[in-house]
């Protein structure tokens, strides 16, 4: 781990050490640009526009390398270091459930960031496209809070835009007050549309009905350092449960939903305001590519992001 970056803007934590298991290959930097970019490469313009200043990529060690020339050939949008999640089954891993090799979840992988952040940062999917208007409203948010506080904020899509056709998602469903503060966030998984309706089940099996107009996460979230002794205790008591279940994984929905259940922490539910897109499945890559394509011809992005030079971000756009 680097030691933490500071800067003008808000660190921005990619999540990369996914084992993409449902898409059969490295997603986090497959080719889907006009050119042989990665939707990674468009969140860090994205972000640098918004005002975000350096990025921390999560990867697995072994993988630093893949990272590391990919960007040789699309030189990023802004200054990259990298974390490590430790990954059972890995050399050297002192994990649970040694010999499994499947990620621990989305919370351990932002825990493994901490040595990283020196203030507010905000975290993403390596694999999902989120747009530069999430980005602005994240940016902005983290301008405004206190980094000692355990206010937090997550960008919102209605459910119905972020399904894939090609087969189930794992969506987090938001639930929220009057004022737009977060209530509770629930994980439902293998979310897909059926004939006249939406489904999928929760952790337990169980089924659950879904209208589309629902907020769910697509895991950008805005956080000051506060949440990482959250993360930490939430892990350690996960890892027990680990070892009787070698392919268990601890999410960040879950353990930010229980700081809300114990009054530990508030969460503003940010409207994203723009689309968002990612690639689950091999087949969504059609999809993919015609949308990156039309972005770029209509002038939102360079032609070829291996041509985009790195600029001094400008601000972040005040909050509403």
């Amino acid at each position: 781990m680097t030691q933490p970056q500071t800067g003008p803007g808000p660190t921005l934590i990619v999540l990369a050490a996914g084992a993409s298991s449902r898409y059969g290959g490295l997603k986090q930097l497959e080719a889907l640009g006009p050119t042989g970019e990665a939707l990674l490469d468009f969140a860090m313009v994205d972000a640098a526009r918004a005002g975000f200043s350096q990025a921390l990529l999560v990867v697995r060690e072994d993988l630093e390398v893949a990272f590391r020339e990919h960007f040789d050939g699309y030189p990023p949008a802004l200054p990259v270091t990298y974390g490590y999640q430790e990954v059972p089954g890995q050399a050297g891993s002192t994990s649970a459930a040694p010999g499994t090799t499947k990620p621990l979840g989305t919370a351990h992988a932002v825990l493994a960031a901490r040595g990283g952040v020196a203030g507010p940062f905000a975290v993403v999917n390596a694999d999902d496209f989120y747009g530069v208007t999430a980005y602005q409203v994240a940016a902005a948010f983290l301008a405004g809070v206190d980094a000692g506080s355990a206010h937090y904020a997550i960008v919102g899509y209605p459910l119905e835009r972020t399904l894939s056709a090609s087969g189930g998602v794992s969506r987090a469903v938001c639930e929220t007050d009057p004022t737009g503060m977060l209530t509770a966030i629930t994980e439902v998984l293998d979310v897909r549309r059926g004939e006249g309706s939406i489904g999928g089940v929760d952790p337990a099996g169980r089924s659950v009905e879904l209208a589309g107009d629902e907020t769910v996460s697509m895991n950008f979230w805005a956080f000051t350092p506060r949440v990482f002794a959250a993360l930490e205790a939430a892990h350690e008591a996960f890892l027990p449960r680990r070892q009787a279940d070698p392919v268990a994984e601890l999410h960040l929905p879950a353990v930010i939903g229980d700081e809300i259940g114990r009054g530990r922490a508030r969460v503003e539910v940010l409207p994203a305001g723009s689309e968002t897109f990612g690639i689950t499945h091999a087949a969504d890559r059609p999809t993919v590519e015609s949308a990156l394509r039309t972005r770029v011809e209509r002038g939102e992005y360079p032609h070829s992001l291996a041509a985009h030079t790195r600029a001094t971000p400008p601000p972040a756009t005040p909050r509403p």
